[in-house]
């Protein structure tokens, strides 16, 4: 079956390439920067846990008894390993398709 598409022409292929590795770049680069300079997870403002909302429920669950400093750190390595996770996938993706690309 003969294909209905033209071939691409390798210089225009290349420009989109490095428009789409540049945007995922700069795209995990922000999630990574978001992870490290936010609070950890499960993290709750002091005054917002003890202020009750309307008819007497809470913001968020009371964590006071049950957050360790060594729970709160091993949620923060969590939370950075997904993020690390797919900006590995994409530069292995990115790779494979550095390759795959007509010279």
């Amino acid at each position: 079956m003969a294909s209905t598409f033209l071939p691409m022409n390798p210089g225009l292929a290349q420009v989109i390439f490095w428009v789409a590795a540049a945007s995922c770049a700069v795209a995990h680069g922000a999630l990574i920067w978001s992870v490290l300079a936010g609070p950890a997870a499960g993290s709750y403002p002091e005054d917002r846990r003890k202020r009750p909302r309307r008819g007497g429920m809470r913001w968020g669950p009371d964590r006071r008894s049950t957050t360790t400093e060594s729970g709160v750190s091993s949620s923060r390595e969590l939370e950075i390993g997904w993020a690390l996770l797919p900006a590995l996938a994409v530069a292995a993706l990115l790779i494979a398709t550095w390759y795959a690309l007509p010279v």
